[in-house]
C-alpha cells in the first residue's frame, strides 16, 4: 500500500512541478477577445487588423438619449471620473484652431465668405452681424488676429461640415436620424482588461448604468467596447466548463462506482483525468503566450475520453486474467486508441483558428498523460480492483441482447 500511495504521490508531484517551470518559464496570459480567433489572412492585412484591434482594445463608448439625457450624462460622466476612467475625446477648443490657422487667415476661406465677397452689399450685411455677435466663441477668439472675420468664418464652416460630433455646453453630441444623442468616449487602464478584472469593471458599468435607468425615466443608454464581450466570453465560458464538466465528470464517476462499487476505484478513473488535464495545461502553456478560456470549454471532452482509459483498463486488471498487469488485447486495444485518437487531433493543429490549435495540443498531450498513468500506474491497483456481481449480471445481459440483435441482423442480410 505505502509504493502504491508513493508513486501516486511522486507521479503528480513530477506534472504539478513540471506545470510550475512550464509557467514560469512562459508566463501565458488569458483571454476572452472574439477578435482573437479570426483566422489570419494575408500579412499585410493581419497586420492592418492587429493594430486596428489593439488600437480599440481599451475603448468603451456610452450614447444618452431621452428627456433625461443631460442629467444622466453628467452624472455618469462623474462616475467614470471617481473610477479613474477618463474621457478620451478631446474637442479641440476655438482658441487652440484660431492660434494653428492664423498664420494662413487670408489664404483659407469659406464658401460661405466667399459667396458674401461677390457683392459689397451683401458682405457688409454679413460683417455687421458677425461682428454683433460677440457672443460667437468662433467671432471673439479670432476677431484680434483676423479682423475681417474671414478665420472665423472657416474654421465654425468646417467644424460644422467636417465632425460627426458637436460640442454642446461641454457634452459631445451627436444626431443621427432625428433622435439627439450624448455620447462619452473613454479608454480603459491595460491593467483592466484582464479576463478577470473584465469581468468586475463590466459588471460595475453596467450596475450603475441599470442604477441611471432607474433614477431618471425616458431614457436610454447605449454602451460598446471590447471589454464587454470580454467578460460576457469569460462569463459565458467558466459557466460552460462548469456545467458540461461537472455533469459529465459525475456521470462517469457514477458508472465507475456501479461497475467496481469501490472507492478506490473512483480514486483512479478521477486520478487519470487529473493526469490527462495537467499535462494537457503544460502543453498548453510552454506552446502558446495567450490561452484562450473557449479552449478549457472544448476541451472538457478530454475528460470523457481520458476516463475510457482508466475504465477499460481497471476492467481488465479486476478479470485477474493475467496476475502482473494487463492482457495483451487490452495493451493493444489501448496503444491504438491513443494512436487513432491523437492522429484525429493532429488535423487541427495546422487550423487557421488558433482555437481549433489550442484545443488540438491540450487534447493530445493529455491523452499521452492519461495512457501512461494508465499503463504504468494502475496495475500497481490490480489486486484491489474487483468488479461487482450486479455490473457482471448485466453485462451478460446486455451481450446476450446484442448477440440476439446481430442474429437478426444476419438473418434480413441472407433474405436479401
Amino acid at each position: 500500500m505505502t509504493k502504491r500511495i508513493t508513486v501516486i504521490v511522486g507521479w503528480f508531484s513530477s506534472l504539478i512541478l513540471l506545470f510550475a517551470a512550464a509557467f514560469w518559464l512562459s508566463k501565458p496570459t488569458f483571454s476572452a477577445d472574439m477578435f482573437s480567433l479570426l483566422p489570419k489572412s494575408h500579412s499585410q492585412i493581419a497586420h492592418a487588423e492587429d493594430v486596428f484591434f489593439q488600437q480599440n482594445a481599451n475603448r468603451v463608448m456610452f450614447s444618452f438619449a431621452g428627456n433625461n439625457k443631460n442629467k444622466a450624462f453628467d452624472d455618469f460622466q462623474k462616475w467614470l471620473d471617481d473610477n479613474a476612467i477618463k474621457s478620451t475625446f478631446n474637442f479641440p477648443s476655438v482658441n487652440d484652431l484660431a492660434q494653428t490657422f492664423s498664420p494662413f487667415k487670408h489664404a483659407l476661406l469659406s464658401e460661405t465668405y466667399k459667396q458674401t465677397l461677390s457683392k459689397k452689399t451683401t458682405f457688409e450685411h454679413y460683417y455687421l452681424a458677425q461682428l454683433n455677435q460677440l457672443g460667437n466663441p468662433f467671432v471673439s477668439a479670432t476677431l484680434s488676429k483676423d479682423t475681417s472675420l474671414s478665420l472665423a468664418a472657416f474654421i465654425e464652416d468646417n467644424l460644422k461640415q467636417s465632425q460627426l460630433f458637436t460640442l454642446e455646453q461641454g457634452r459631445l453630441t451627436r444626431r443621427l436620424k432625428g433622435v439627439e444623442y450624448r455620447v462619452i468616449l473613454a479608454n480603459l487602464a491595460p491593467e483592466n482588461l484582464g479576463v478577470n478584472k473584465s469581468i468586475d469593471l463590466a459588471g460595475s458599468i453596467i450596475k450603475q448604468i441599470n442604477i441611471l435607468n432607474k433614477t431618471y425615466p425616458d431614457l436610454s443608454i447605449t454602451y460598446s467596447g471590447v471589454l464587454f464581450h470580454t467578460a460576457e466570453n469569460a462569463k459565458q465560458a467558466k459557466y460552460e466548463m462548469s456545467l458540461f464538466g461537472g455533469i459529465s465528470l459525475l456521470a462517469l464517476i457514477a458508472m465507475v462506482f456501479w461497475v467496481f462499487r469501490r472507492l478506490n476505484s473512483i480514486l483512479l478513473a478521477s486520478f487519470t483525468v487529473l493526469s490527462a488535464l495537467i499535462g494537457g495545461a503544460i502543453a498548453m502553456v510552454l506552446l502558446f503566450k495567450t490561452i484562450h478560456l473557449l479552449t478549457l470549454v472544448f476541451a472538457v471532452t478530454l475528460i470523457g475520453i481520458a476516463i475510457d482509459y482508466a475504465f477499460h483498463g481497471m476492467t481488465d486488471l479486476a478479470k485477474k486474467e493475467h496476475e502482473k498487469g494487463y492482457s495483451k488485447g487490452t495493451q493493444s486495444a489501448l496503444l491504438l486508441s491513443l494512436i487513432t485518437t491523437t492522429l484525429g487531433y493532429c488535423c487541427l493543429l495546422g487550423a487557421p483558428l488558433t482555437l481549433l490549435s489550442q484545443v488540438g495540443v491540450f487534447v493530445i498531450a493529455g491523452l499521452v498523460s492519461a495512457w501512461l498513468f494508465t499503463v504504468l500506474v494502475l496495475p500497481l491497483w490490480q489486486s484491489t480492483l474487483t468488479l461487482s456481481p450486479s455490473s457482471l449480471l448485466m453485462s451478460q445481459k446486455l451481450i446476450k441482447v446484442f448477440l440476439y440483435c446481430n442474429s437478426l441482423k444476419n438473418q434480413y442480410s441472407l433474405r436479401y
